[in-house]
């Protein structure tokens, strides 16, 4: 949305101390589908580093209007103050703790006109239905009881939308009362007449932490005769690597891991998330015989959360593209003693991009991102004759539009049998469920296209042990005898 174009919604949240979720919320609401929105994050005096976080995505995106508000006042004093500047004719709330589904404000507009006060049903943090949501649709006219709304169960703040001008006739949230005021503008809404509708569509999940950060993510070992035939493998117990290996922090998880084969050894790094934090960082384990994993240390981090760490090698240098969201770039950093310190030497493409993929094929580089983490739907792509580019969009980029299933890449291209393979996660009904494998049929600078290199998913959860519920990461290699290792990811 171009700056100087008014907003149709206002979407108001209050901060403090919310560093560690601040940019998942900022994600889901960068990811919407509706374009023509402003956020009003209102900071009540954090001691962290919330503020400077919205400013760097204020500096990315015109939408988003950092605002800094009196310490003390608690959200219902945050949230009055990003009323007072909201300049939507729809206003709705999001809290840093929770996360928007791309379509919410789609839907806002959609159903705007059949009520007064939109409230849309949601996912709690384990995925499972909250008590008390409405399974049906009704028209609410509580203005005879406005003392008994039930505001704690109305999704409240999250999914909640209103028109602006409401505002002109009630008290806004009550401040005194801190986390409790804002049931004295619900009242005030049902005193004054408005009508209530319940909107059966889910707006989003409501909590502390994400899907994936609350996951027990661990790290286990693959093997087969060919990239495309993959078993768990016979000579070790997986997984391999979980977060009770890490020593030199205390860990949630282990995930995404990438391989790297130098000095008569092999080198996995690994996404590394911290207990509490929602930063991760990048981690080393090492290997004489690629099966018995010792884990060394931390050897990436930034003031950013850092995961996938694409590792390759170039012309005796090895390098990595690690996934860096907030920092609004991809960004390519080069080992400057390897396997544990690097050093970032550029920024090759602008914007958010989930799991930035690089390899060469023929005289050419080639990128893969998926750009909207949120919903998992598309898969650009990149091309540059020069590693550090300058790097420019494909013709036919997306190269996947709109298809949750096949888009968001999962592990590193490698050649196979005169071509190339792509790993893509399986995202349609859930985060990171199952892994495909495409066979790439066409690669130039004009045209692109791909083909299914099996018919069913190239690895899938299994059920009752440590990827009893999904896997979402392969990265393959050549061993000696034909054989193939393979490192995985997988949670239960």
């Amino acid at each position: 949305m171009p700056a100087e174009t008014a907003p149709e919604i206002s979407v108001v949240m209050p901060v403090l101390q919310s560093a560690a979720t601040l940019e998942r919320a900022l994600r889901s609401l960068l990811g919407q589908t509706f374009p023509c929105w402003e956020l009003l994050a209102v900071d009540g005096g954090s001691t962290d580093d919330s503020y400077d976080r919205m400013c760097r995505a204020a500096a990315a995106d015109s939408r988003i209007r950092p605002v800094r508000q009196t310490p003390g006042g608690g959200p219902a004093a945050a949230r009055n103050q990003g009323l007072s500047q909201a300049r939507g004719q729809v206003v709705t709330y999001l809290d840093c703790a929770d996360e928007l589904y791309p379509d919410y404000l789609d839907q806002v507009k959609a159903w705007q006109n059949g009520a007064d006060v939109l409230v849309f049903a949601h996912d709690p943090p384990d995925e499972a239905l909250a008590e008390g949501a409405p399974l049906g649709m009704h028209i609410w006219s509580l203005a005879g009881a406005p003392g008994e709304l039930p505001w704690e169960g109305m999704a409240a703040p999250l999914g909640l939308a209103h028109r602006r001008d409401l505002l002109d006739g009630v008290d806004l949230a009550n401040e005194a009362l801190g986390n409790a005021g804002d049931g004295a503008l619900w009242r005030g809404f049902a005193a004054a007449g408005v009508r209530f509708l319940f909107v059966p569509q889910k707006c989003g999940r409501c909590g502390s932490r994400s899907f994936r950060r609350s996951t027990p993510w661990s790290i286990g070992l693959y093997a087969g005769p060919s990239p495309l035939d993959l078993a768990p493998h016979a000579g070790v117990s997986n997984p391999v690597l979980t977060a009770a290996d890490v020593t030199d922090l205390r860990a949630a998880f282990v995930a995404d891991p990438f391989l790297a084969f130098a000095q008569d050894r092999w080198y996995m790094f690994f996404e590394i998330m911290p207990h509490g934090s929602e930063t991760g960082v990048i981690g080393l384990a090492e290997s004489r015989d690629g099966l018995h994993w010792e884990y060394r240390q931390v050897v990436l981090r930034e003031p950013f959360h850092l995961s996938y760490p694409h590792v390759f090698a170039w012309q005796g240098d090895y390098y990595m593209t690690p996934e860096t969201l907030a920092a609004g770039c991809v960004r390519l950093y080069r080992a400057v003693h390897f396997p544990e310190r690097w050093q970032h030497i550029a920024d090759l493409v602008a914007g958010q991009h989930a799991d930035p993929t690089v390899f060469r094929a023929g005289d050419a580089w080639w990128l893969f991102t998926c750009p909207d983490p949120a919903s998992n739907r598309s898969l650009r792509l990149f091309q540059a004759t020069c590693l550090t580019g300058p790097w420019t969009e494909h013709p036919q980029s997306p190269v996947v539009a709109s298809d949750a299933r096949v888009a968001r890449p999962a592990g590193r291209v490698i050649a196979w049998d005169k071509g190339w393979l792509r790993f893509t996660q399986d995202c349609r009904e859930r985060y990171g469920l199952q892994i495909w494998a495409f066979r790439i049929t066409t690669l130039t600078g004009t045209d692109y296209a791909e083909e299914l290199a099996r018919p069913t998913p190239l690895l899938s959860p299994a059920a009752g042990r440590w990827n009893g519920r999904g896997m979402h990461h392969v990265d393959a290699h050549p061993v000696s005898g034909g054989e193939w290792l393979a490192v995985v990811d997988g949670y239960r």
